[in-house]
């Protein structure tokens, strides 16, 4: 172990999957966004499709790149505003195409969420992020991993589901805790020894590329899953769109919070590894305008100011939108250029969990 500034770090020359050597892809990078210390590089392995940081801090000064970070804010509950016209019309999608008929509304305004489920797929997309595309027929425990605040958790439980949480930061697990009341466990997933079989869907929203052992937690919730269980995973795509125009200014790269970073290739060989049988890995177009108007940030001045996402250059912002809706036809050629990645697997009911 060295220092790198005021963090300790492990230096990490091997693909996480495969062992071998990696390639520099990226040296001297600093954190554009929080301003946590440290200088970074990224390696590359090209056999994976799969990236890393080198070096990675280790587990006990991993607070110190966390001392500022977006889950710190205080929130508030997830299905707060739905007077607006943007949750209204998110509502009647939910409604209309995953199943949670519950939510308020009449018979036009479902009416007008099916037809907007079929002559816009991007609103469709957009409306099932929220719930992780998670049909409400589905209902059950669910856990999420790396829960930060809480604010998916406090949707989900509005909507029906039993849920629970863990998220190893104590600030964003302590806000879940006592300003949403959700029982939130300031642990890893690994840390947290749930019994076997426990959840009936486990969920990791952007939280897999902060992992120091990835394919650990994988393993884990294998375990922790019931048979036939289901595990939904999203996080940034470095074979997309964005990281082909931005390379080291893309937004996605995130040094030095991102330890991992995949391709649909990567991760889907961690996911098979553990016995997990896949249904779904595609990219998606849900978050290009932020991942678009935050790069081109970090391009033009260097860094992304405090004020972001509140204040918005609107030029930037409408570019970024074209860009998302331009992206979305395209996945439709191309699946793999979306600026995030969704997994849906299952836990087959005759397979046992896997020991690594």
């Amino acid at each position: 172990m060295r220092l790198n500034e005021e963090i300790q770090v492990k230096e990490v020359k091997s693909c996480h999957i495969c062992r071998a050597p990696g390639d520099l892809r990226y040296s001297e990078m600093r954190d554009k966004l929080f301003g946590a210390p440290g200088v970074w590089s990224i390696n590359y392995c090209p056999a994976c499709d799969f990236c890393w940081l080198d070096p990675q801090p280790i587990y006990d000064d991993i607070r110190k790149i966390y001392q500022v970070y977006y889950t710190h804010k205080p929130t508030t509950n997830g299905r707060s505003g739905l007077s607006s016209l943007k949750h209204r019309v998110e509502d009647e999608l939910l409604r209309a195409d995953f199943g949670y008929d519950k939510l308020p509304g009449g018979r036009h305004l479902h009416l007008i969420g099916k037809l907007l489920g079929k002559l816009m797929p991007m609103a469709r997309e957009i409306a099932g992020s929220s719930v992780m595309w998670l049909n409400a027929q589905t209902r059950g425990k669910l856990l999420d991993v790396g829960c930060g605040n809480g604010r998916f958790l406090a949707t989900m439980e509005k909507l029906g589901w039993e849920v629970a949480g863990v998220e190893p930061d104590p600030n964003s697990a302590r806000i879940a805790r006592e300003q949403l009341k959700l029982p939130v466990i300031t642990s890893t997933l690994e840390e947290a020894s749930f019994a076997p079989d426990s959840f009936d869907c486990i969920t990791a929203h952007q939280a897999i590329e902060h992992m120091f052992d990835p394919i650990g937690f994988l393993a884990e919730s294998f375990r922790v899953l019931r048979p036939g269980g289901r595990l939904v995973v999203t996080t940034p795509n470095i074979s997309g769109f964005g990281h082909l125009i931005f390379r080291r200014c893309w937004r996605g790269l995130e040094p030095p919070r991102h330890l991992h970073l995949f391709s649909t290739r990567a991760l889907g060989i961690c996911v098979e590894r553990v016995g997990y049988e896949i249904e779904t890995l595609r990219t998606t177009a849900r978050s290009t305008w932020e991942i678009w108007y935050a790069s081109r940030l970090i391009c033009r001045d260097g860094k992304i100011p405090s004020s972001f996402p509140d204040k918005l250059d609107v030029r930037l912002r409408f570019e970024g939108l074209a860009v998302q809706l331009l992206q979305h036809v395209l996945l439709r050629l191309k699946r793999n250029i979306g600026e995030q990645i969704v997994l849906t697997a299952f836990k087959p009911a005759s397979q046992l969990t896997v020991q690594l």
